[in-house]
């Protein structure tokens, strides 16, 4: 797993300080103690605790067996992230989102929606100096990611949530990203999937477990995201820009001025004759920028990028 964005939600985890989702569960006035408690029988507090607990979760626990996500997981929802996650090489790790609708429509969760995602952390890293942000396509997420220690989980047990996602079937494709940076310098930080996630048993480091979960709390699954394909961060690129700038001399005629026509005719030199050449030439342009053509009465300019500055010096050659 979306983003070196400033403009982020940070976020890091205090000593003491636990983060809660706020999905509402049931109310007391949903929970129906009338099958168990007849008028005139006396119930002790701790059997009307068990029967509210009983009756009210949400979710079984599932943390008697120790394993991630601390819950009942596993009924089947549209999401999930398949393949490998992408490095930026600057602390940006991404996911493609990809939504496959079951095909009965009457599924329990064939309409479901993606309300968080929770991520097992290494219980290593140093949660206290890592700080997450997190995008959706370049955009903040609307509340910022935390660690959390999960109810009922082992003893060291950390994880991270992304949650208020907002995502629904109409998501697929979307680009999920997550960038981590020391809280402060030199800070013994996880800046990097293999020492913020934990990898499960036989998995290779940077192996990142994930929940996907509706707002329900019912349609989930667990999905793993491999080990990052790195993708190079590119420069922006720059451009070279080829100027006229005619000059008026005692042998001139006329002076020089370009009219609207003779502007539109010069940017069909530029595609028709100088673009083919630098393709003949063997010379590779940036595809961010488009070759453009301005000019007024007095001054001409031609502009584009060149892929790189090797590129640019085949035309020395």
């Amino acid at each position: 797993m979306s983003y070196g964005d400033q403009s982020m939600g940070a976020c890091s985890m205090g000593a003491g300080r636990h983060n809660r989702d706020t999905t509402p569960g049931p109310s007391l006035n949903q929970v129906n103690l009338s099958q168990h408690w007849s008028p005139g029988q006396n119930l002790h507090h701790s059997q009307v605790a068990n029967e509210l607990h009983a009756r009210a979760a949400p979710l079984p626990s599932a943390a008697q067996n120790g394993t991630f996500p601390f819950f009942k997981c596993g009924v089947p929802t549209p999401y999930s992230f398949p393949g490998v996650s992408r490095s930026y090489g600057n602390g940006t790790f991404c996911g493609t989102l990809v939504v496959t609708p079951p095909k009965n429509t009457s599924d329990p969760c064939a309409k479901a929606d993606l309300r968080k995602i929770e991520v097992n952390i290494n219980p290593a890293c140093d949660v206290k100096n890592t700080i997450v942000k997190a995008t959706i396509n370049g955009v903040p997420i609307t509340v910022s990611p935390s660690f959390f220690v999960p109810a009922g989980a082992p003893q060291g047990s950390v994880a991270l949530r992304l949650t208020q996602l907002g995502l629904g079937l109409g998501n697929d494709g979307d680009n999920i990203c997550i960038t981590l940076s020391a809280k402060t310098p030199g800070a013994n930080a996880c800046t990097n999937l293999e020492s913020l996630c934990q990898a499960p048993p036989g998995a290779p480091p940077g192996t990142c477990v994930a929940a996907l979960v509706d707002t329900t709390l019912r349609c989930c699954a667990i999905n793993e995201v491999r080990p990052v394909e790195v993708i190079p961060v590119r420069p922006p690129p720059r451009l070279t820009c080829l100027y006229m700038h005619p000059v008026p001399t005692a042998a001139a005629g006329t002076p020089f001025k370009a009219d609207s026509k003779f502007c539109q005719k010069g940017m069909g030199i530029v595609r028709g004759i100088i673009l083919p050449q630098f393709a003949t030439m063997g010379t590779v342009l940036d595809e961010r920028v488009t070759p453009f053509f301005n000019c007024s009465e007095t001054v001409i300019n031609m502009c584009w990028a060149f892929n790189s500055s090797a590129e640019g010096a085949k035309l020395q050659a």
